[in-house]
């Protein structure tokens, strides 16, 4: 065949691509990828390249060590200024505060306010340690 039956077939130098895609290729084992995205995964499953990995987003790394800590931790908190924040109300269920005394009434009111107080501000701190943000 001459070059003239072939008018509707392009030789490989004259090719157009339509669209260009960005190849990343292996430098271990010389594989062809078409995102980076791609070829960090291979990297990672194939290689074992884990220190691109190690801290990415807090999902793995000495972040995630501590988190069981954390939850103990926090949640013993939590419990432990509960009684502290119900001492008022359990002060009002035993009926302390009487209508007929109103000096001591008031002063157990007053009394009981700081347990209140240091009872959620225990609370707080133990839910900030569950979340991570007590530092």
């Amino acid at each position: 065949m001459s070059e003239t039956d072939k008018w509707w077939q392009i030789d490989k130098e004259e090719e157009i691509p339509i669209t260009k895609m960005d190849v990343h290729i292996c430098t271990i084992c010389s594989k062809e990828f078409s995102s980076d995205r791609a070829l960090n995964q291979h990297l990672r499953d194939k290689h074992g390249h884990e220190e691109e990995f190690k801290n990415k987003k807090g999902i793995m790394g000495p972040k995630q060590n501590g988190r069981i800590i954390n939850y103990i931790l926090g949640a013993f908190l939590f419990f432990f200024g509960l009684p502290f924040t119900l001492v008022p109300f359990m002060m009002l269920s035993d009926g302390v505060i009487d209508p007929d005394y109103p000096f001591e009434s008031l002063f157990i009111i007053v009394f009981s306010i700081p347990f209140l107080m240091a009872g959620l501000f225990v609370q707080i701190l133990g839910l900030k340690v569950i979340r991570g943000k007590a530092r």
